[in-house]
């Protein structure tokens, strides 16, 4: 976001943009439908879409993997599934939340429930908390962060994804709409590029994927 952000004001110096963050899904999605917003960033988890409200379109930005942070667990790389962790201590989101329903899933899938012990839903804090060694957790790759001191697990059976999507109205004129859903997407793919060679790891594949064509829907 911040690149895409400093973009959109570097061509349009004498535009007015702000950046808000209204909480959930639901609030962003009402912020945009009221005029409140021009344009939401919102994120969905294991491909599972709410309905919008009248009047709203969204368009997919990027999809990304799911990955495991840990710290004593091997150096970073490929592992071969979720379940090589499931003796490990987890980190997880509050109880009931998206992350900890993510969580739920993907280990009863792979037959073991995760013993989580400390729970946490800010990212910064739950990276934090690898950090330290007091657990392992599963999160997307744009909540990566740039601490090497942490491992990254890449899964070959990749236990889930997150979706990103830009929400905007279908009457909104406004110029700059189109234009921020541009510096969104130049954002996403240099990201993606970098996933290639993720805390110092080399992989043959990205972590995330860019539509070719992004169309609202």
């Amino acid at each position: 976001m911040p690149r895409a952000v400093a973009n959109i004001v570097a061509e349009n110096p004498d535009a007015e943009i702000s950046v808000v963050s209204p909480g959930a899904h639901a609030d962003v999605s009402q912020a945009v439908r009221t005029g409140e917003a021009d344009i939401g960033l919102v994120y969905e988890y294991a491909g599972l879409l709410p309905p919008l409200d009248v009047g709203l379109e969204r368009t997919p930005l990027l999809s990304e993997e799911m990955v495991v942070l840990g710290r004593d667990q091997g150096p970073s790389g490929m592992r071969e599934s979720i379940r090589e962790f499931r003796n490990e201590p987890w980190v997880s989101g509050s109880r009931g939340s998206v992350r900890d329903s993510v969580l739920g899933s993907v280990c009863e899938t792979a037959g073991f429930v995760p013993h989580v012990v400390h729970r946490n839903d800010d990212l910064d804090v739950i990276r934090g908390f690898v950090n330290q060694g007091l657990g392992i957790a599963l999160v997307p790759i744009l909540a990566l962060g740039i601490d090497r001191t942490i491992r990254l697990y890449r899964l070959n059976e990749v236990a889930a994804r997150r979706q990103v999507l830009l929400v905007s109205r279908t009457t909104d004129r406004n110029p700059l709409v189109d234009i921020a859903i541009s510096a969104f997407r130049s954002a996403a793919k240099d990201f993606l590029d970098w996933t290639l060679t993720a805390f110092g790891v080399t992989f043959e594949t990205p972590m995330l994927s860019v539509p070719p064509e992004v169309e609202p829907s």
